[in-house]
């Protein structure tokens, strides 16, 4: 929003989006993400308003008034890490692997991907960590031959 004139016109619009489908805006649990970073108000006509450089939670994703892609994504990656830590100790067979690999980690990654472009850096970062845990059975980082 550009101007604080504006929160008006869109609180009567939320309030019939909520007459027509039975959902309300609750302003307690909504947040304003201004665009313009010089913005100081921290309550705009009863909602929130995020701080410069804060993030708020949206859907389990972090998002504010400046880029957060990397963020995200080393939040997924960490959480790809994580699963695969305990997948490690139940599949014994590459089969196995695959199969938890293409049924739990790459729908993650994929549902990410769909809000954020991937870095270069974290997809390399990604790309090792599906190596490791399919042809290794591990995610630990492992010093292999140079070639």
């Amino acid at each position: 929003l550009s101007a604080t004139r504006q929160i008006v016109p869109l609180n009567h619009l939320l309030q019939q989006f909520g007459e027509m489908s039975g959902l309300k805006v609750q302003p307690k649990k909504s947040v304003l993400i201004p665009l313009n970073t010089a913005w100081s108000q921290k309550w705009c006509h009863g909602y929130p308003v995020l701080a410069k450089g804060d993030t708020t939670l949206i859907l389990g994703y972090h998002f504010g008034n400046h880029d957060t892609t990397g963020y995200n994504w080393e939040i997924r990656l960490m959480n790809c890490k994580k699963r695969l830590q305990v997948a490690t100790q139940v599949t014994n067979s590459v089969k196995q692997r695959v199969v938890l690999f293409n049924t739990v980690i790459l729908p993650a990654i994929l549902f990410t991907g769909m809000h954020f472009t991937v870095p270069r850096e974290i997809l390399k970062r990604l790309e090792r960590l599906q190596k490791r845990f399919i042809w290794k059975g591990t995610t630990k980082e492992v010093n292999g031959r140079h070639k």
